[in-house]
């Protein structure tokens, strides 16, 4: 459980891994319990960012009378269902709502290669505590001071994400030779440099690794992604330079 509990609003991630086929399989058990738990206290199950997972539990949650009012709204302002399709409601019963089989990220991650520390990218859920404005909230500096979603760990943690999806193996520690990794380093659109050039403004301060629910450490991710990196592509001169 993590997040806010006020007013009896309760937060709570699974700790499920997602990776796992037979893990995924555990969602709809879980929900079930859940769903039934929850209306026994006369609460009302929801979830965030959008996904709209829980919505086939709609009718079971808030009871068909004020189901139906709920879809009525829906058909009197999006009759052919076009805003948010099988979310909260649907206009009328040819519609379907959305229901806990919809592919999951999880069942992209699975293909990638299981990394001790960089496959931790894959554990951010997108909760945005990195992106807050508050100010009594230490990360992320490098996101405060440019305003870039991209200098967020969430946002890094999706860049990550991403180039483990490109990935069809594990990289290789070996080092390339001198000359190929001065024809590596020319090549400027290789999306590697992409996802390097995001991590360099990586200041190491590990507010994410304390403060993110996730504790999703970049500082750490960051280092495993640069010991692959530079087995293929020069490091900059001030790297050998000893002052």
């Amino acid at each position: 459980m993590f997040g806010h509990v006020d007013a009896g609003v309760m937060h709570i991630r699974p700790a499920i891994n997602m990776r796992r086929k037979s893990e995924r399989k555990k969602i709809r058990i879980i929900t079930e319990e859940v769903v039934k738990l929850v209306h026994s206290y006369g609460g009302v199950l929801w979830g965030e960012h959008g996904r709209g997972l829980r919505s086939e539990f709609g009718p079971e949650i808030f009871g068909e009378v004020i189901w139906e009012q709920m879809c009525n709204i829906k058909n009197a302002f999006d009759p052919h269902n076009q805003f948010n399709p099988g979310k909260v409601a649907v206009p009328n019963r040819t519609f379907s709502l959305s229901t806990l089989e919809t592919t999951t990220r999880g069942e992209y991650d699975e293909r990638t290669p299981e990394l001790v520390t960089l496959s931790n990218a894959t554990r951010c859920d997108g909760n945005g505590e990195c992106q807050s404005i508050s100010t009594s909230d230490s990360m992320c500096p490098t996101y405060r001071a440019t305003d870039d979603p991209s200098q967020s760990p969430r946002g890094r943690a999706e860049v990550l994400r991403r180039w483990l999806q490109r990935i069809e193996q594990t990289p290789s520690r070996k080092n390339a030779s001198f000359i190929k990794k001065l024809f590596n380093s020319g090549n400027e659109d290789d999306f590697n440099h992409e996802v390097k050039h995001i991590l360099d403004g990586c200041i190491a301060c590990k507010a994410c690794a304390t403060e993110c629910p996730m504790q999703i450490d970049i500082p750490a991710m960051r280092s495993q992604f640069y010991a692959f990196y530079f087995t293929r592509y020069l490091r900059p001169m001030r790297d050998t330079v000893w002052l």
